[in-house]
């Protein structure tokens, strides 16, 4: 928390090498919006260099992506390309699978963030992900969010299950590629992803 403070008092006079010069298409207020996101106390927190040490530390850990978000999850979420599941990141190629995780995420992260406690949820390709709440005094100002990971080994016929699934959904999908990397996906036992979830709690 004395991180977002500092980040906040000189965050105006941050380079972040990107342009905010008016677009055409965007209104004055809309475009003070899309600015005043990069300052919220979730995305400096995101920035800073304690986070990102310990982004790095879980994932050497764990071997799965951790991110830290809204609690209002109107902002996608950008997975750690080192850590992403194969997985998730052939999905997120397409436009059907894509939104349906980005629909997910976002729900998984209001449901943390209304309730003031962690959840998880199963995405609809069989994955787990969970969301942890970050506090200061009372108030939700952030959530941290970590998953495409699998609570059980799954048989072989759930999986093609799965994959005939998506691929229904998604024609374009590979079936063989996907069916390999869900084979690969981590699976925990929920012992183990009960002490991941304690530690980010905390944070």
């Amino acid at each position: 928390l004395l991180v977002v403070r500092k980040h906040a008092e000189r965050a105006p006079s941050v380079n972040t090498g990107h342009s905010f010069a008016p677009e055409p298409t965007l209104s004055p207020a809309m475009r003070l919006r899309r600015r005043s996101k990069r300052y919220t106390p979730a995305a400096i927190m995101g920035r800073s260099k304690l986070f990102q040490d310990y982004q790095r530390a879980f994932a050497a850990a764990s071997g799965l992506p951790l991110v830290i978000g809204e609690p209002d999850a109107k902002s996608p979420i950008e997975w750690p390309i080192e850590t992403a599941s194969p997985f998730c990141a052939r999905l997120g190629g397409t436009v059907n699978a894509c939104t349906s995780c980005r629909e997910f995420q976002a729900r998984l992260a209001a449901a943390a963030s209304g309730r003031g406690s962690t959840q998880t949820r199963q995405c609809h390709a069989g994955l787990s992900e969970t969301a942890v709440p970050v506090r200061y005094g009372n108030r939700v100002f952030a959530v941290l969010q970590f998953g495409q990971v699998r609570l059980q080994s799954s048989p072989d016929d759930k999986i093609q299950r799965v994959v005939q699934n998506l691929t229904t959904v998604s024609p374009s999908l590979d079936s063989d590629g996907l069916t390999a990397e869900l084979k690969a996906t981590r699976s925990l036992a929920p012992a183990q992803h009960a002490g991941l979830f304690r530690l980010l709690e905390f944070f």
